[in-house]
């Protein structure tokens, strides 16, 4: 795969992924756009309605049905009426997911079954199929695995283009709110985790952690550009956080959003102040030139799926202070080792070339420093360096994608 990146220039790339972004583009409009929704077979999924689980999880959870859908050839009806981010459901910031989504009712389907064979499947977003996790179309796998550094998340990247169409009158929002903040490159997007998310899915990190490696970036580009300024696009729940910044980083400028400067409270969060706040933190992020999250985040990980959709490559454009990309709550990842592994230390665990090994997605695992926590069937639990293994991704048949 290096040797095929390395060979292919940006050019040859960008032009390539595009033709394949704009055939997955062209079947995913001609399956959600029927001529006839009364008499095409139907996914019916229904929005996450978890408390714990915030606009980033329930983008992911859009997704999964997206896949679902393509996978078995069907309609998509999302239904997200009387969603905690807007009553009237997703409609309001994004543009209808096809022609059939604007239904007025849907008690024609309340009979449906959970069966592949029935015409109309009736779900929930967060009813997760295991084989969602980790794979991609077998017929997109040859030209991905050949062209790009990390085809899930390509993949992934197209489904949630696909998902976050802004409604015009929100695209003017973000457009202005671009114009008012000055927002040109280049800038680093860093996202600071504080509050609830904390203790279930995260863990704390001091503001210093972040900007090391904005400082690391701004401090390469000084090589060649002395008199650059640098600049941190800020997205962060916590109004203690751009305080704090301003003081301990005089020389840089922070850019942020009109919710950063303002206590965030549940009833602002679970809004349309709030929506838009979100849906504009993860699209600025997306365009800074550079990422430092935590991919624990579901914000984060949908900034840099979004990233990945409008670059060539993104796969060298963030810095996550803890786990790796993956898809929903998914804490274990399949790996194959690329090289053998001698153990050094105690804690390590040994590899042969070939092996398959489970690598944790959990935030209290990751310390990043070079290596990963890894289970083998046959020898264990233990770390091993990250360069000695990658992804292993399932190819499955998307029919949808043939020639």
């Amino acid at each position: 795969m290096i040797k095929n990146l390395m060979e292919a220039s940006e050019i040859e790339r960008k032009r390539i992924l595009d033709d394949l972004s704009s055939k997955v583009m062209m079947k995913i409009q001609q399956l959600q756009n029927p001529r006839d929704c009364m008499n095409t077979r139907l996914l019916i999924c229904k929005i996450n309605t978890k408390k714990d689980c915030g606009f980033g999880c329930e983008t992911h959870s859009l997704i999964s049905c997206i896949m679902r859908a393509l996978r078995s050839q069907r309609t998509l009806i999302y239904i997200s009426k009387g969603w905690k981010y807007a009553k009237h459901g997703r409609e309001y910031a994004f543009v209808p997911l096809n022609n059939c989504s604007t239904r007025s009712s849907t008690e024609s389907y309340d009979t449906a079954e959970d069966t592949e064979n029935a015409t109309i499947i009736k779900t929930d977003s967060n009813a997760y199929k295991e084989w969602i996790g980790w794979s991609i179309p077998r017929q997109l796998a040859p030209t991905l695995q050949k062209y790009h550094a990390e085809p899930f998340l390509w993949w992934i990247g197209q489904l949630i283009k696909y998902a976050m169409k802004l409604q015009p009158w929100m695209e003017e929002e973000l457009n202005n709110t671009i114009t008012r903040i000055e927002f040109t490159g280049p800038v680093v997007g860093i996202q600071i985790r504080r509050g609830d998310k904390l203790k279930a899915s995260g863990g704390f990190h001091e503001v210093d952690e972040y900007m090391f490696y904005a400082d690391q970036y701004f401090n390469n580009l000084r090589k060649t550009n002395k008199h650059i300024q640098p600049k941190v696009f800020l997205a962060t729940e916590d109004e203690y956080v751009l305080p704090e910044l301003t003081m301990r980083y005089p020389d840089y400028k922070f850019l942020v959003s009109n919710h950063v400067a303002k206590k965030i409270t549940k009833h602002i969060r679970y809004g349309e102040d709030g929506l838009e706040g979100i849906i504009f933190d993860i699209l600025f992020l997306s365009r800074c030139d550079y990422i430092v999250c935590t991919l624990s985040s579901n914000v984060c990980r949908a900034a840099y799926e979004v990233m990945s959709a409008n670059r060539v490559d993104a796969a060298t454009q963030i810095q996550s202070l803890d786990t790796g990309h993956r898809l929903k709550n998914i804490l274990f990842a399949p790996w194959r080792a690329t090289a053998d592994h001698h153990p050094i230390k105690s804690e390590e665990l040994e590899l042969q070339k070939g092996d398959t090994v489970k690598v944790s997605m959990f935030y209290r695992d990751s310390v990043n420093d070079g290596y990963v926590l890894a289970r083998n069937q046959a020898t264990g639990k233990g770390k091993i360096p990250a360069y000695k293994a990658r992804e292993e991704l399932t190819l499955l048949d998307f029919p949808i994608f043939e020639q």
